[in-house]
């Protein structure tokens, strides 16, 4: 179609978001003479989306500001399954828990695209667990099933690739796009959803959504679909050579995250500055045309913009001056990544290689091995080229710091920390987690981090009451359930009393007893004194402070 007379869709056009549309002529017809609903999924495979996923709720964004009603729909049934679309394998299944714990990480994301509430043009956000968990499996083979030809679902490349590499696919997953089809219907019976949106490997599933609803009889559906994306490199966008660039700022810094789009390659950037900025199209046409050094500061001008959508503009503002400080006025600057080590370790020195790992800019001891091989690290700016080099107290400047550089643009400043405890690392974890508490004591839902280092006992028992919280009843009376629990529990008693000593008033705390309601702190059970202002149960309170010196589910100190 040579010109859409669409808001919507004239906007999506000039700014490069269409890859296919099922009816253009019919779906312009219906932007132009009436407020639409359309919809894009979102499984929670992980805590945070990526930048991979921004092309799509920057549709739904633009969907809203030309005057429509976007549904941003969280996966929590279509989850349990996985999309297998153009996957080598299967996805690696997971519990509710894990699926619910996502959804409330992913939606922080969400509110600073779109505006949620109750109005005709405000977003909705949706659960589909709301109609997938409670489906009754005869009746829904019954009435939905007989309009799949399994013919038909084995034409789609989605699961063609798969079966032409001889990768099994599961019955499982087989399903899945029947669910995601089913979504689409139950959109349109419940919110006259019109249209479903997502990248081009989910047209398939749309189209099967859009034939679903005409054997079920809704209104006519439609399908658009976005170009996957990739740089001009050929990288695969949302990713990088340190790993994911995830949404979230407490899984990258607003830092990292500007960082990440001011390396964007010469080629790349009017494509992004159309696709993730809302900068209008005369301004963005106007720095394209610059070229020579002045592209680098069109880089810095489209790194500012995406990251004040997310983060805020203070945040981007200060991610450009922390940017500016370090590697224009060679200057250090406090808004750089930093990493907490424990004193004591930085006194009796820490290895070089296992400190680039810890700070993240090398995945293992052998890529950080190369990087120092390769002259590419330094310790407060001078180059280090011994890897068995130990890094102590000797390092720390004046600012109390150690800056670790990879290359020129990755900064690290190293921290001294004060030791929780002095327990043996052989009592503490290894790795962080992540704990889940659904509708704690008639609070909303609470994500705890953890970080790694705290006892390892008291991680198993946080864990157990993770599992344990039945939603607005608290905690579970649970003892011990069966010899082997008691057992791991008693030793992890004595690794405790081994630890801390007899003397300690956490010495006496029971792992079965956390599941008692408590509403006093500082009793026989070991609590610690004070009082939580929000009731939780006294033991649980206590472990966590003595662990982080706050209270982690209420804030308490």
């Amino acid at each position: 179609m040579s010109e859409f007379k669409s808001d919507f869709l004239r906007t999506l056009k000039e700014r490069g978001f269409i890859h296919q549309i099922s009816d253009e002529s019919g779906l312009d017809d219906l932007f132009a003479k009436e407020t639409v609903t359309a919809y894009i999924g979102f499984d929670p495979t992980a805590p945070s989306l990526h930048a991979g996923s921004l092309i799509q709720i920057m549709m739904l964004h633009w969907m809203q500001k030309t005057g429509h009603r976007a549904i941003s729909l969280m996966g929590g049934g279509t989850g349990m399954v996985g999309d297998p679309s153009f996957k080598e394998e299967a996805r690696q299944l997971m519990t509710v828990d894990t699926i619910e714990g996502n959804i409330a990480s992913i939606k922080r994301v969400f509110s600073n695209y779109l505006n949620y509430g109750d109005g005709p043009k405000d977003a909705l956000m949706i659960n589909n667990a709301e109609w997938l968990r409670s489906l009754n499996y005869l009746e829904f083979l019954r009435d939905v099933g007989k309009h799949f030809s399994v013919n038909r679902m084995l034409s789609f490349d989605s699961v063609k690739t798969r079966l032409d590499r001889e990768q099994s696919l599961s019955f499982l997953e087989f399903n899945y796009m029947i669910l995601q089809a089913y979504d689409f219907v139950e959109l349109a019976k419940r919110y006259d959803c019109r249209l479903q949106m997502g990248g081009s490997d989910q047209w398939g599933n749309i189209v099967n959504g859009i034939d679903l609803g005409h054997r079920m009889g809704t209104q006519q559906l439609y399908a658009l679909t976005s170009p996957l994306l990739t740089t001009s490199s050929g990288a695969k966008m949302g990713k990088s050579a340190t790993g994911a660039i995830w949404l979230n700022a407490d899984m990258l810094s607003a830092y990292d995250f500007w960082q990440y789009w001011r390396n964007t390659e010469d080629a790349d950037v009017s494509r992004f500055l159309k696709l993730y900025t809302t900068l209008p199209m005369d301004e963005i046409a106007r720095l394209s045309a610059l070229g020579g050094s002045e592209i680098n500061e069109v880089k810095k001008i489209l790194a500012t913009e995406v990251t004040a959508i997310l983060h805020g503009r203070e945040a981007a503002e200060q991610a450009a001056e922390t940017a500016r400080k370090t590697f224009e006025e060679g200057g250090l600057s406090e808004n750089l990544p930093s990493v907490d080590v424990p004193a004591s370790e930085l006194d009796a020195g820490i290895g070089l290689l296992s400190l680039i790992v810890r700070a993240g800019l090398a995945s293992s001891n052998g890529e950080a091995r190369r990087h120092v091989q390769g002259g590419a690290v330094r310790i407060n700016d001078e180059a280090v080229s011994d890897e068995r080099k130990m890094i102590g107290s000797g390092e720390i400047t004046a600012d109390g710091i150690i800056k670790l550089s990879l290359g020129k643009k990755k900064h690290i400043l190293i921290r001294r920390a004060a030791q929780a405890a002095s327990i043996p690392n052989r009592y503490r974890s290894r790795r962080p987690r992540r704990l889940f508490f659904a509708s704690l004591f008639g609070s909303a839902s609470k994500i705890i981090e953890l970080p790694a280092g705290i006892p390892r006992h008291l991680v198993w028992s946080l864990e157990k009451i993770a599992r344990r919280i039945d939603a607005g009843s608290g905690l579970q009376p649970r003892p011990p359930a069966d010899r082997e629990d008691r057992r791991r529990h008693f030793r992890l008693q004595r690794n405790h009393q081994e630890v801390f000593g007899t003397d300690d008033r956490l010495l006496r705390f029971q792992p079965h007893a956390l599941f008692r309601r408590k509403r006093s702190v500082g009793n026989r059970d070991g609590h610690h004194g004070g009082r939580c202002k929000r009731n939780c149960p006294g033991a649980l309170h206590g472990i966590l402070r003595h662990c982080t010196g706050r209270c982690l589910l209420t804030g308490t100190a």
